[in-house]
């Protein structure tokens, strides 16, 4: 399901796993847009970092992160 797929790619580009987190799973926001031709669908969740002792482990795929307030 999407949700599961959403925890999977988490953990492997941030290393944060399913139970440093709490989703919002009202907050889902479904993106559709075209890449080189062809339709993607991108969905997003809400979470907060409920573990504070996790540590966030970066993929190649990515930079940088930074955590924000709500707000």
């Amino acid at each position: 399901n999407e949700l599961e797929t959403a925890y999977r790619e988490t953990q492997e580009e941030s290393g944060l796993e399913r139970n440093d987190l709490k989703v919002f799973e009202e907050s889902k926001k479904v993106l559709k847009y075209d890449v080189r031709g062809k339709p993607k669908t991108v969905i997003y969740w809400l979470a907060e970092l409920i573990n504070a002792n996790a540590s966030v482990r970066l993929s190649e795929e990515h930079q940088d992160f930074k955590w924000l307030e709500l707000e």
